[in-house]
């Protein structure tokens, strides 16, 4: 079992952040609290984007732009656009008993927990950026439900 790497050496070592912009966001965060990729983000440091990227590699979990994805009614209609819009997850497809989710959290145990209770479906968690995700569901369930 390996070490799981920081959210901060991965964006230093893809050359996203320095040495110092990480220091100052730690202090940040120790003062304000908060998670580490938000405040990057606040400060203008990285894009939200970046952060998605390294969340990738950090758990290991695929990037999808889910934005760009054609998702069928059938699917879609799993997950009702209230529960969708509360834990910004978007169904992307089932196979059998198995669905999969792409959350901007894919370590939210209660999305997974509420998802797997209302579709009786085991859960594959992609990622993807809240900004594609809010789009993908206002293209399935409409803007303004």
């Amino acid at each position: 079992m390996h070490k799981k790497r920081l959210l901060g050496e991965i964006l230093i070592e893809r050359k996203k952040i320095t040495h110092a912009q990480l220091r100052h966001v730690l202090a940040t965060q120790k003062k304000e609290g908060g998670y580490s990729g938000q405040i990057l983000i606040k400060l203008g440091y990285i894009t939200e984007q970046d952060i998605m990227t390294a969340l990738a590699v950090q758990f290991h979990l695929p990037y999808i732009a889910v934005d760009h994805y054609e998702i069928k009614r059938e699917v879609a209609e799993l997950i009702p656009s209230e529960m969708a819009r509360r834990y910004c997850i978007m169904p992307l497809d089932r196979v059998g008993d198995v669905l999969s989710l792409v959350m901007l959290d894919p370590l939210d145990m209660l999305a997974k927990v509420d998802v797997h209770r209302h579709t009786r479906c085991s859960i594959v968690p992609f990622i993807s950026t809240r900004r594609k995700i809010e789009r993908a569901i206002d293209q399935c369930y409409g803007a303004n439900r």
